[in-house]
């Protein structure tokens, strides 16, 4: 059953509960049982968390696999790999496939509500020859009600064309899924907060292969147009950025993520696959009660690394109690956090995001001077690492080299921290950097 007592041991379901998830998963993942396991076992997670999930679904495998199944050597008709449908092939292959799949999520989704074929009211239009493509026109259920009743739906690929149906003529019709999730985010963006698109790459790659944690909007359009220097996008990955993209005029983030990680991209401070953002939407203040647990993840994680070095509980209050977050609604992106120290110095520290190219580095240094300017003091920070002194630089901080060599020879009045700040135990860092907003 999917309603069961809420775990509460994880911060980000409280910030996600009431909230909405669209989540689309192609027919190869539901043809894979290892990886239906795992999105079904994260489905359940969110749900009896108090999430709400529109589950969308398409069938392009299960489909090829009927056709080629009743007419073995002849393979379905494709253009750019999207599958052609007549009546013939509506009739052989696509409900069957559909009916298959639907008879498996009501096994493991015995409480959710689906959503039927008629209430999925589209157009056959012509695709050339004696092919036909459907045109989704709309989808005749109050998804938001329906959800009060059973908070998850799951939309399928078959719908109706009621004009056809009048007519006295064949009215099933096939849905791409994509179209779904189009016309779902674009008429209820007012209540579905995030849309989640599971694909077998697990995100979208750069030019070496990895996998890039973070995308703004403008860089999508620079990766659509060709112009972006490490990500080529082609084939199936560039259908996603165009939905992405157009999808995020309005919702305000889109993932695109592997079937392993459908959970971590709620559960995890940093997520999973590729964040896609409309980076006009971020916001930047005072961390929420909620955004200082997830600081507290963020702490353990990057402490145990080394990145962090280890604090008193005492000293990590102190972090907590003016620790600044960069936010896209309800997704903690970075934080940073801003110490007095004295009536003429505060401490820039605990700096930390998953999310630091793409764009989220800019943003976050624009609110870091507007956080500066405002606190009216001199800042310093300390970094060990390569990225902390690349940020700092591009930030406009100034290096006056190691905590030994600024003792040493003191370019300004040190503030107590770095006239006290002991370098035994081998924690001597490589940069010390000042920053003193232009007024």
């Amino acid at each position: 059953m999917l309603a069961t007592l809420r775990k509460p041991d994880n911060v980000y379901y409280d910030l996600y509960e009431g909230r909405t998830l669209l989540v689309k998963v192609s027919g190869k993942e539901i043809a894979s049982p290892e990886s239906l396991n795992r999105i079904v076992d994260a489905i359940r997670s969110f749900v009896r968390n108090g999430i709400q999930v529109v589950f969308v679904y398409g069938g392009g495998v299960q489909i090829d696999r009927e056709w080629n199944a009743k007419h073995p050597g002849e393979p379905r008709p494709k253009v750019d790999g999207v599958g052609l449908v007549d009546q013939q092939i509506m009739e052989e292959a696509v409900i069957p496939a559909w009916q298959g799949i639907d008879t498996v999520l009501r096994e493991v989704f015995p409480d959710a509500g689906f959503v039927s074929q008629a209430q999925l009211v589209s157009k056959i239009t012509d695709a050339g020859g004696d092919y036909s493509e459907a045109e989704l026109l709309d989808i005749q259920v109050d998804l938001r009600e329906a959800l009060s009743r059973e908070p998850l739906q799951i939309i399928g690929f078959v719908g109706a064309d009621p004009e056809a149906h009048a007519r006295g003529e064949y009215a099933n019709t096939n849905i791409n899924a994509d179209a779904v999730v189009s016309h779902i985010s674009a008429k209820c963006h007012d209540f579905i907060d995030e849309v989640l698109l599971v694909t077998e790459t697990g995100g979208v790659q750069d030019i070496d292969g990895k996998v890039v944690p973070l995308l703004t909007k403008s860089a999508i359009v620079q990766i659509l147009a060709g112009e972006h220097l490490k990500i080529k996008a082609t084939g199936g990955m560039l259908k996603k950025l165009q939905e992405a993209l157009a999808m995020l005029e309005n919702v305000d983030k889109v993932a695109i993520i592997g079937s392993s990680g459908v959970q971590k991209e709620i559960e995890y401070w940093a997520g999973s696959g590729t964040l896609c953002v409309n980076e006009d939407k971020g916001t930047f203040s005072q961390a929420s009660e909620h955004e200082l647990s997830v600081f507290d993840q963020v702490y353990t994680d990057l402490a145990a690394k080394g990145i962090f070095r280890q604090r008193s509980a005492e000293e990590l209050a102190v972090l907590k109690a003016h620790h600044h977050v960069l936010r896209i609604q309800n997704s903690p992106l970075a934080g940073i956090s801003l110490v007095p120290v004295d009536d003429e110095w505060s401490e820039f520290s605990a700096l930390w995001s998953g999310y630091l190219k793409n764009g989220i580095g800019t943003m976050l240094i624009t609110r870091i001077k507007e956080l500066i300017a405002s606190s009216g003091k001199k800042v310093f920070a300390l970094t060990n690492s390569d990225g902390g002194k690349r940020f700092f630089e591009r930030a406009g901080f100034v290096c006056h080299g190691s905590i030994t060599e600024v003792q040493a020879a003191p370019p300004f009045s040190l503030p107590k921290p770095l006239r006290d700040y002991q370098v035994a135990g081998g924690r001597d860092p490589s940069f010390v950097y000042t920053f003193e907003a232009t007024p």
